[in-house]
This record gives C-alpha cells, structure tokens and sequence, in this order.
C-alpha cells in the first residue's frame, strides 16, 4: 500500500492506505474586469514646475493607462511667474520622455478637464 503524507500545523504523519479525497469548496468568488482603461487627471498651477511635480508624473505614468496633467489658468489671482502657454510649453518639453502622459489647460471649475478626457 502507498503511503501519504499529512502536514497539519501542529503534527505531520505517516498514514498507510490512499490519501483521503480533496476538500470541496462550494464558495464560488467572482472577480470584477478591470476597466477597459484607466486615466488619471493631474490639475495644478505648476508655476513654476518643480522636482515633486516631475516625481509625481513620472508615478503617475506608472500607475495608470494614460495621465493628464492640467494646468490651471487663474486670473483672480496675483500674476503667474509664467504664462499658461509657456508653462504648457515646458510641461510638454519634460513629459515627452512619457508616451501616456499628456499635457492640457483649464479653467475653474475643474470639470473641463474630465468631460475632456472622457471624450
């Protein structure tokens, strides 16, 4: 007769004879898909950009499908140390090494952007 061995967390044994049949699981788990693809918004002034915003990109980038970063274009508040345009410009010069990062502009409020991306 074969032998079979028996681990438990407490006793391992020998027991002669076939093994004892498998447990039965009746849980059946259902797993939800994943979205078809996932895009991340990432809204800021970037005036000017600094090292924190390029490691958040450069995670974001990672993170999800296909990143855009904002730009915020406000002009309640005191001049920006660069206009919109040229801070597009260098947003634009620094993702290009990212080919799921874009660059966009907005407005408040801040749903422009999303009704944007979601086409």
């Amino acid at each position: 007769m074969a032998e079979w061995f028996r681990a438990s967390s407490r006793f391992a044994a020998f027991r002669p004879g076939p093994p004892p049949p498998p447990a039965v699981f009746a849980r059946i788990i259902t797993l939800s898909r994943k979205p078809r693809s996932v895009i991340a918004i990432y809204a800021g002034s970037f005036d000017p950009i600094t090292n924190g915003h390029l490691d958040l990109i450069q995670r974001g980038s990672r993170l999800f499908d296909r990143l855009i970063v904002s730009i915020l274009r406000n002009e309640t508040k005191e001049p920006p140390l660069f206009s919109a345009e040229e801070r597009m410009e260098m947003l634009r010069e620094v993702v290009d090494v990212y080919p799921n990062v874009g660059v966009d502009s907005f407005r408040r409020p801040a749903g422009g952007p999303c009704r944007r991306a979601l086409g």
